[in-house]
């Protein structure tokens, strides 16, 4: 069945947030620091400092680089202990919140441990990891035949085989490349094609797959294609030494996931499917016919309806909302679910039905998928997945940070006018208005023409004059292409600013053709009012009373809680570490 808008939006919801689920390994148990009760391992060290890092930044770090990156996790681990200390765990709002998210993000592993694991499995992440970290040098004889005329193909593979056995019978492959392979570029060098590099689509290619399972000097048999029959020989195997594999999991999940989403898709309707099957759904067309009906054509004639309101969503009785829709094994849906469900939309995207069939479909589509979806997570006890909650007590100290650093800096801060106004003429010279510059621009398509012109123009003729006779840009054409700029803007700003006043730009390359610019006058950087100033000024000064403030407080903490580095395991990291733009085997 085709997938209407709807499914794919609550899929959008679904699958998209899925594929960041990690599966968790064999914690470590090196730690390179104590705080409080709360450990850092070494394992857990390294992920975060190499995130966002290559193999050069990583390999070129020092042991004072590493100590000042703890001292970042340190900080927030105390914050964290200081915001339990202050209870906010128990805060209704922090714990209405987590519940919140905690369903979603029990859909998601639900999801990904039934519909996305069996699809990219972990072994397949890893084989692709341990193919990513090498290149495999080949060289290959072709014999090509027109998939149209099966008779070809037949001739292609006895001719491929006749091949083989003299590569087998010890026939030089370079020459015999050179001699008989229906390839002429590769034939021209004796076959050698160079480097294969893996990648997501790698495995869909015969010869790649074929190519990075085989040894150095190991031939193969005849490798079906399309369009012909290939013989490969490995020459020559580059090794990456690589990132950690949990390091590198979700990257590949990614970039597998990117092109075998349809494929997820489809496995995760069929997965909806047997769940409905599973759970018995029915839907009430009773239910289903009054609602559309009311929906239609609100009538307001219920003793205990409520008043007339433009959201037809309003207009329905206490009575009409607790008709039923559906049911399945264990629950029931009913009207008021549907409205409850309706009222998430903002009032312009709220669907507006036509008929019954549009609201079945809807039903069907963006409820019952998260009712069913909720039987599953607790019939499999998913709330109980260790990486569930991991991800929930993530989630519940990231809001916890973010109300103590409320509670200990926001709302001890107190930045009055005069401080901003002092800090202003404290700082007089660094808020300026930037240097302008009035320029005539003029351009042309042909490269030769713009040289030609920018060598006229340096020899003093007139450049209104060649702007009149020359400029193919209508868009500038208005005041003859004069205008002010700064040296931010975009294309012609910085090299309008690398020449002196009078002087004419070199031809500047943007999009189809080629400006030249002249500098007619300069106009000097001036010094702000404390008027145009002062929002910047106010920003400023309020981030360093939060620094301040922020710094006052991690002092205490630190003064208040225990806490221990383990420098000896600290020096122990990404010794086994090198990144891929690193050769480690030639």
């Amino acid at each position: 069945m085709k997938a209407s808008k709807s499914r794919i939006s609550f899929l959008f919801f679904i699958l998209l947030s899925i594929i960041i689920i990690s599966n968790c390994s064999r914690e470590d148990t090196i730690l390179v620091t104590r705080v409080g009760g709360r450990k850092i391992t070494l394992k857990e060290f390294e992920i975060k400092f190499a995130r966002g890092k290559n193999a050069e930044m990583i390999k070129g770090s020092s042991l004072e680089d590493k100590k000042k990156f703890l001292d970042g996790m340190i900080n927030r681990q105390l914050k964290i202990i200081d915001a339990y200390q202050h209870e906010l765990d128990k805060d209704e709002k922090i714990i209405g919140l987590v519940q919140e998210r905690s369903r979603g993000f029990m859909f998601n592993r639900l999801i990904e441990l039934e519909v996305t694991q069996k699809i990219m499995p972990d072994s397949e992440l890893k084989d692709f990891y341990e193919k990513a970290n090498k290149e495999v040098k080949i060289r290959q004889i072709v014999v090509k035949y027109d998939p149209k005329f099966p008779g070809q193909k037949q001739r292609a593979f006895t001719r491929a085989k006749e091949i083989v056995q003299k590569l087998k019978n010890r026939e030089n492959f370079a020459k015999l490349a050179a001699d008989v392979s229906d390839d002429i570029n590769t034939a021209k060098k004796g076959g050698d094609k160079g480097y294969l590099k893996w990648g997501p689509r790698s495995s869909e290619n015969p010869v790649y797959a074929a190519a990075f399972s085989m040894k150095v000097d190991e031939i193969s048999d005849p490798i079906e294609t399309p369009n012909g029959y290939y013989i490969i020989k490995i020459v020559h195997i580059k090794k990456y030494p690589g990132p950690p594999f949990e390091q590198e999991r979700e990257k590949i999940r990614r970039q597998i996931y990117s092109i075998r989403s349809r494929e997820i898709t489809d496995a995760y309707y069929k997965y909806l499917d047997n769940l409905r099957r599973k759970y018995k759904l029915q839907f009430n067309e009773d239910g289903i016919v009054i609602f559309t009906k009311q929906f239609l054509s609100p009538k307001i004639d219920s003793l205990n309806a409520p008043k007339k309101s433009e959201n037809l969503l309003d207009n329905f009785s206490t009575s009409d909302k607790k008709l039923i829709i559906a049911t399945y094994k264990n629950g029931q849906l009913t009207i008021g679910d549907l409205i409850e469900e309706l009222k998430k939309y903002p009032r312009h995207r709220q669907p507006r039905f036509q008929k019954k069939l549009e609201v079945q479909e809807f039903i069907n589509s963006r409820l019952i998928p998260i009712h069913l979806l909720e039987q599953e997570v607790n019939a499999k006890n998913i709330k109980n997945d260790k990486t569930i909650k991991n991800q929930i007590k993530s989630f519940r100290e990231n809001i916890m940070i973010n109300n103590i650093q409320r509670i200990k800096i926001n709302e001890k801060i107190e930045v009055a006018d005069c401080n901003i106004k002092n800090y202003f003429e404290e700082h007089r010279e660094d808020y300026k208005n930037p240097e302008k510059r009035e320029v005539q621009q003029l351009f042309v398509i042909d490269k030769d023409l713009a040289g030609n012109l920018a060598k006229r123009a340096r020899r003093g003729e007139d450049f209104t004059k060649l702007f009149r006779s020359y400029n193919e840009k209508e868009s500038i054409r208005k005041n003859d292409g004069k205008l002010e700029i700064t040296k931010g803007r975009a294309g012609i700003g910085k090299p309008s600013f690398q020449i002196n006043l009078g002087e004419v730009t070199e031809p500047i390359k943007i999009g189809s053709g080629f400006y030249i610019v002249k500098v007619l006058n300069i106009t000097e950087p001036t010094l702000k009012t404390f008027d145009e100033a002062k929002n910047i000024v106010s920003a400023k000064v309020r981030r360093l009373a939060y620094e301040n403030r922020e710094n006052e407080w991690i002092e205490e903490l630190r003064n208040r809680i225990n806490y221990f580095v383990y420098e000896q395991n600290l020096e122990k990291a990404f010794k086994k570490y090198t990144g891929q733009n690193i050769v480690a085997i030639e």
